[in-house]
């Protein structure tokens, strides 16, 4: 017998699995993509409404609060002192026809340094849109929101309103 197991020859195997470039290519992908985890926002400013209050206004009275979430993905928000980078519009609709007023704010230079410059935060602001047209006895404040950049690229536009206004 063991002249027989003697003539076969020992055989080995070794099998090296190599994973398609193409699957190297997504995984290189997935690797960089998981680097940041909070996405990259887009060089024109974005902004959100989270919060608006109170919902109505005595003239003369009351301030309106609001609070907006905003994102910048090269992060170049804010001027110098007395620079309009956000405004807030409010539009009255009805007779008598008055023109809108502009309330402008002015946001500190919030860029971040080193080379990652993508911001986001909140602004918090008070606006006092509390003057009724004369004759009305409950006018309605409709308000526009908007941020710009340094660059002069404008956020989307967000819409408020109807805000009632009435006497105190």
């Amino acid at each position: 017998m063991s002249h027989f197991f003697g003539r076969i020859p020992k055989m080995s195997f070794s099998y090296t699995f190599r994973f398609p470039r193409t699957v190297w290519a997504v995984l290189v992908l997935i690797a960089f993509n998981s680097c940041d985890p909070a996405g990259y926002f887009d060089e024109v400013p974005a902004i959100r409404l989270l919060e608006v209050y109170p919902d109505s206004l005595r003239e003369g009275v009351d301030t309106l609060y609001l609070k907006v979430y905003y994102e910048d993905g090269d992060g170049d928000l804010g001027k110098a002192a007395g620079d309009t980078d956000f405004t807030v519009t409010d539009t009255r609709q009805g007779v008598p026809v008055f023109p809108p007023v502009v309330y402008p704010f002015s946001l500190p230079d919030v860029t971040p340094p080193g080379q990652k410059k993508q911001i986001y935060g909140e602004i918090n602001l008070k606006v006092v849109p509390t003057y009724r047209r004369p004759g009305v006895v409950v006018d309605t404040a409709r308000l526009t929101l908007r941020l710009r950049d340094r660059k002069g690229n404008f956020s989307n536009i967000l819409t408020l309103g109807p805000i009632p206004v009435q006497a105190p």
